[in-house]
């Protein structure tokens, strides 16, 4: 090919090549910028996301100590506020508090809401707690593309009380008598149970009831009860359920361990284990002493310490829960109920096979509080224990 022809066609070949290069360094400069944005909305997106998460677990873990707090009084509520306060989540990988937070107490899991200076008193039923909370996250990269330089993040969530009325574990092994239709002076008119709040039941029967009753707790010193106990019953059944053996019985009362072959539920049978039982009160003393007050005769003096901590104040371990049944033949759960374990370590250790277990009847109860609890309830019949839920 002449010379003439091979100049042509650089000369024509040049610019597509240039024009080629000038297009690749467009292209990669447009790609970092794409990519550049990409993992800055990334970093805002994923701030945004975990400061939402933060917040969440702050409002769910404080709706949920506060209600555990809520029992018909003033200083219910204030512990509620206290220990939303003292929350320790918080945002920003652990290091900033949530400053912004409002708390209102309920009636129902959906309102109204009233803050505690708007509540009557008492605040009788208000037993559901609401907690809000918001924080603005100032933006990096996404506010190149919202117009805005933060983000505001929110959370809510309501905990309150649900009544429970089903076991599969966790109760007390022993199950009173109720005192529903035993007679005047027997039967506390018009409460769950018939049984008076501070009066002291029996938990474990002796193995024969004394004709003077002395070796019966103080309120159930009435003929129909000791009939039961004593008579109706077989003579095995002393008061423990569920459990036949030493071995489990002692991991129940001091470990709530074992699960039940069947649920334990109002309404329906209770099985009465048979059995002397006779060295269960070691048991009942280990479980006084796993408490950080073993020393508290009543259940008023024990919440006391508690609400006003004053060391050494307790842990819940005395406090327990077992259902009520109706006696024999069928032993018919009537429904559940709180019992405090008024007695020292040393009191119960000293229980023979011939002397009661004896427990305080607290009545309402909720699950892992030992202080929300007490009172004589709703009308008979109605639900005396609850556990704590989040409900949105």
């Amino acid at each position: 090919m002449p010379e003439f022809f091979r100049k042509s066609q650089s000369l024509l070949r040049a610019p597509s090549r240039a024009r080629r290069k000038g297009f690749v360094a467009v292209a990669l400069a447009l790609s970092a910028l794409f990519l550049l944005g990409m993992v800055g909305l990334a970093i805002d997106l994923g701030r945004m996301y975990v400061t939402k998460d933060e917040a969440q677990t702050f409002v769910d873990s404080a709706a949920l100590e506060a209600a555990l707090q809520l029992d018909d009084t003033p200083e219910g509520v204030q512990r509620a506020l206290e220990k939303v306060a003292a929350n320790r989540n918080r945002w920003q990988f652990g290091t900033s508090d949530f400053t912004t937070v409002t708390t209102t107490f309920g009636t129902t899991p959906n309102g109204p809401w009233l803050p505690s200076e708007a509540l009557p008193n008492p605040p009788t039923d208000y037993y559901f707690a609401r907690v809000v909370t918001s924080t603005t996250l100032p933006l990096s990269f996404l506010r190149a593309i919202v117009t805005a330089e933060e983000s505001h993040i929110a959370a809510v969530a309501v905990a309150g009380r649900r009544p429970k009325n089903t076991f599969i574990e966790g109760l007390f092994p022993f199950s009173p008598y109720s005192h529903i239709g035993c007679g005047i002076g027997c039967e506390e008119p018009g409460t769950p149970f018939g049984m008076k709040v501070g009066g002291i039941y029996t938990l474990r029967w002796p193995a024969h009831v004394h004709k003077s009753m002395q070796n019966v707790c103080q309120d159930d010193r009435h003929l129909p009860i000791t009939t039961m106990a004593d008579t109706i019953a077989p003579s095995e059944d002393r008061g423990y359920i569920a459990f036949s053996s030493s071995q489990d019985l002692r991991q129940a009362i001091v470990f709530d361990a074992g699960t039940y072959d069947t649920p334990i539920t109002e309404g329906v049978p209770v099985n009465m284990a048979q059995g002397a039982g006779t060295t269960e009160g070691d048991a009942v003393g280990d479980r006084v002493a796993q408490d950080t007050d073993p020393f508290s005769t009543t259940y008023a003096e024990y919440k006391y310490r508690i609400e006003n901590e004053i060391e050494p104040y307790g842990n819940g371990r005395r406090v327990v829960i077992v259902p009520i049944n109706n006696g024999p033949p069928d032993f018919i759960v009537a429904g559940f109920a709180t019992f405090f374990l008024h007695q020292t370590h040393d009191e119960y250790s000293a229980v023979t096979g011939n002397t009661p277990i004896c427990a305080e009847y607290v009545g309402v109860g909720v699950q892992g509080s030992p202080t929300a609890g007490g009172g004589p309830g709703g009308s008979p019949g109605g639900p005396l224990i609850f556990a704590i839920r989040l409900y949105h």
